[in-house]
């Protein structure tokens, strides 16, 4: 059934073309083409499949939407029968685990969402990796830290903003990126789904760039993206570099993942809902 619409664009006739077909449509309509998500939607009925998620909905409506999700979780009985034992009193393991958070410092009172901070710190010169693990870190105090790195010990920071260099090294590259965004009040896209549209990176470069001379709205987000699995040269441009992040500050966060650094670049003053 499908085999000759695939041929028909251009496509390999196999689970590529359908993949590649799939992300077509999925692009054009995070792009805005109504008639485009209106045929998908009828083929998703027809196939049985979930309608795609409605966009005309403010990030703000969203992210109380899920606010109002996750607390209707708590109200379950069945949730808070978890947190007490048979004897009805705390379970062991909360009672282990606050003394262990009070034994590494963290007062109680921070637990409470009390001495919460009313201003971001910012550092002129990097602090050791110790200083920042006790005086931010371990508090949960948030900070902007400047100056940590330059160029020469860390030659991405020259690199990776040029679009030369990024075309001259992936050009060539498909990359995952987020494209369910819903418009704050400011018009700043929140972006509340995990990366699931694959495109070539040069069009995400070009629309970017469109967004620089025309401020055309851009319709992803490069976010939460694994850069050694999606792009493996900028990777590699990280790991010889002299030094970088996770090993200056590594230390200060436990086990890191094994994945390696993830990415985040966008435009237009985008963000997450974590980040938001």
């Amino acid at each position: 059934v499908q085999r000759p619409v695939l041929e028909k664009y251009g496509l390999p006739p196999d689970a590529k073309g359908v993949e590649l077909m799939k992300h077509a449509v999925q692009r054009r309509v995070a792009e805005g083409a109504q008639h485009v998500e209106d045929l998908a939607n009828e083929a998703r009925r027809v196939l049985g499949i979930e309608q795609l998620p409605k966009r005309q909905f403010t990030a703000e409506q969203k992210l109380s939407e899920r606010a109002d999700e996750t607390a209707s979780r708590f109200d379950d009985p069945q949730v808070e029968a978890l947190l007490e034992d048979a004897e009805g009193g705390p379970p062991i393991q909360s009672i282990l685990s606050m003394t262990r958070i009070a034994q590494l410092g963290i007062h109680v009172d921070l637990l409470r969402g009390r001495q919460l901070p009313d201003e971001v710190a910012v550092l002129e010169t990097a602090p050791s990796a110790e200083d920042f693990f006790s005086h931010f870190v371990l508090p949960g105090r948030p900070v902007v830290v400047r100056s940590a790195l330059d160029a020469e010990r860390f030659p991405p920071l020259a690199h990776l903003p040029d679009f030369g260099f990024l075309r001259e090294r992936c050009s060539h590259r498909r990359v995952l990126v987020k494209s369910l965004g819903f418009c704050d009040e400011e018009g700043r896209p929140q972006f509340m789904s995990d990366p699931e549209l694959k495109l070539p990176f040069l069009a995400y470069l070009e629309a970017i760039e469109a967004y620089e001379k025309h401020r055309t709205l851009v319709p992803y987000y490069l976010g939460k993206v694994p850069l050694r699995a999606e792009l493996p040269e900028l990777a590699d441009e990280v790991e010889a570099a002299a030094t970088c992040p996770r090993r200056e500050y590594g230390s200060c966060f436990g086990e890191l993942l094994t994945e390696g650094v993830f990415t985040y670049f966008g435009c237009g003053r985008n963000t997450t809902t974590v980040h938001h």
